[in-house]
């Protein structure tokens, strides 16, 4: 009875995740990952996309290693429709621009995809399923 409620709860653990759980432990490093990368190839010195991001240049080359290895990165970067909005939201970054609501619809739109995700984030458009 003990194994039972316990393996109960692992599962119930593992299915209930939030929305927003799995954007900030998966979806928004890899989302960061690819906007660095992006902003570099866009010719943005390593010290202004540290400034852009709040973190250290160390951080910078973390992340851009992440951008070259991670799974979740690879398929997002295989993703025309995703990489067209990273490409934007990079260029809006650069230029001031951008806004935490950009990182909510490219998250929306990857958990979508790539995570069959069935639990809203208050911030969902439902209108802009893919």
């Amino acid at each position: 009875m003990c194994t039972l409620i316990l393996n109960y709860h692992n599962l119930v653990s593992h299915v209930m995740k939030l929305a927003c759980e799995i954007g900030s432990n998966r979806i928004l490093p890899a989302i960061r990952a690819l906007l660095i990368m992006e902003l570099l190839d866009l010719g943005v010195p390593y010290s202004r996309v540290s400034t852009l991001f709040s973190v250290s240049t160390t951080t910078v080359a973390k992340y851009r290693s992440k951008a070259r290895s991670d799974v979740l990165v690879r398929k997002m970067r295989d993703d025309e429709q995703i990489m067209d909005d990273i490409r934007i939201l990079a260029r809006m970054i650069r230029d001031g621009g951008g806004s935490y609501h950009h990182m909510c619809e490219l998250c929306y739109l990857v958990r979508k995809k790539f995570f069959n995700s069935v639990i809203s984030c208050r911030n969902d458009d439902d209108s802009s399923t893919p």
